[in-house]
């Protein structure tokens, strides 16, 4: 499946979510950065508030589109052990890759939010929105996150995700995808017109939201 962009992502996702359209105990998670501007478009179809949940991927040595797991907010940490293993990567090296993956998570959660505090997650029904899922441990991490503060119900909805990804997050509750291609392609393959997103479209986003 081709989407023609993130507003026919955004479109296709909420057609699954309308019972919960202008529900106030519902709310929207985008993961930056992609995930908030999609997130936007979804939360807007829906009548529903927006937040995001930050996540930061832990790169293998001199690759950075090798994932060796991730972080999210609330300390939560997710490792890909078999990579580690494969690779031979030191432990020495996973935590200074943990280390600056912190901090780039708390500075793309603090320019995206800005002054707005996180929304407490206890007894609401979330809703967490990603471009894609390609390796999963960025959205198993973030998924983590939330669970750890208590929300009523966790819905995961995604344009696309990978076999691999799904077995990571092994994830068994209400799961919106709307295509799992057999082979792993770039991000933009998806889509007929795709611009990756940036800080500033996150942040505009965002701010968007809570206008």
């Amino acid at each position: 499946m081709q989407l023609a962009d993130r507003a026919e992502a955004a479109e296709k996702i909420a057609a699954q979510l309308t019972s919960y359209q202008d529900d106030p105990k519902a709310i929207v998670l985008g993961i930056p950065l992609g995930g908030v501007v999609l997130g936007a478009l979804i939360a807007k179809k829906l009548h529903l508030g927006l937040d995001i949940v930050a996540t930061a991927k832990l790169a293998a040595p001199g690759n950075a589109d090798l994932a060796i797991g991730a972080v999210a907010e609330g300390d939560v940490q997710q490792f890909n052990h078999e990579v580690i293993g494969m690779y031979d990567i030191s432990m020495t090296y996973v935590d200074q890759e943990n280390a600056r993956a912190k901090l780039r998570l708390k500075e793309v959660a603090q320019s995206i939010r800005g002054a707005a505090k996180p929304v407490p997650l206890a007894g609401l029904t979330v809703i967490i929105v990603d471009e894609g899922l390609v390796t999963g441990y960025s959205m198993a991490a973030a998924l983590q996150s939330i669970v750890n503060q208590d929300p009523a119900k966790i819905i995961i909805a995604v344009p696309f995700a990978t076999h691999e990804a799904l077995e990571v997050l092994n994830f068994t509750g209400p799961l919106i995808v709307l295509d799992t291609p057999e082979a792993t392609h770039a991000l933009s393959s998806y889509y007929k017109e795709y611009v990756p997103a940036d800080i500033g479209m996150a942040q505009a986003a965002f701010i968007g939201s809570h206008r």
